[in-house]
Formats: structure tokens, sequence, C-alpha cells
């Protein structure tokens, strides 16, 4: 399932490679940061050991508001595949979201499957 709300890495080692925690903040409307949430990823609950299982989903769920400006920085590697999700509602007020890379070679950004964004660097 995809998440409702938030984001969560795409990679293979999505359940064994810790990236917490995420740091989110929010770009308020006078020009500075005035919001920041440290996330961690969920627990797993698939086989009952709660936070003390050594396998753990990469999904950062978070609470956004839409209209706004929210940069990401992951305190770790970057995943290469990532997966955004927003509520579905009628509403086409969206977000701009500002992610930190550490070395990107392709920057893809596809909706819903068509690609609408392609960067590619040299490194």
């Amino acid at each position: 399932t995809r998440p409702r709300r938030g984001f969560e890495s795409m990679d293979a080692d999505r359940m064994t490679r810790d990236l917490l925690p995420v740091v989110i903040t929010n770009h308020g409307s006078d020009g500075h940061w005035d919001y920041q949430n440290s996330l961690n990823s969920q627990m797993d609950t698939s086989r009952g050991q709660g936070y003390t299982s050594p396998r753990r989903l990469s999904r950062y769920p978070a609470m956004i508001q839409k209209g706004r400006h929210y940069r990401i920085h992951y305190t770790r590697t970057n995943p290469r595949t990532s997966r955004f999700a927003l509520p579905d509602d009628t509403d086409e007020t969206g977000i701009v979201l500002t992610i930190q890379f550490t070395s990107p070679k392709v920057l893809e950004v596809s909706v819903q499957g068509q690609v609408i964004i392609q960067n590619r660097t040299t490194m």
C-alpha cells in the first residue's frame, strides 16, 4: 500500500537501511523557516517486535498543509528512489517541496507514472 500522506524510500534496501531521522521544515510566509519536525520511520508490526525489530519500512508519515513550502533533509544518504503522497481530493492546491541531495546524477519527477521533469547531470 502507498502512504496516504508522507513519503517513503522505494529502494531495494528500504526494509533494512536506516534513514532516520528525516527532518522536514516549513518555509513561512515571512521568508523564514518556522517549522521543524524530525521524523522516524514507523515500527514493524508484521512480526510483533515493534521498535526492536531490525526490519522496518522506510516510510515517513508527515502532517503537512497544502499551499506551503517544505524542505526535506535526510541525515543519512538519500534514497535513490522515493515516493511522495498527498491526500486525494478535488482541491488542486499543492506544495513546494525542496529536497537536499548529496550528489544526484539523474533527477526525475513523475506524477501518476508520467515523467514531468527530468534533469541529468554529469558527475
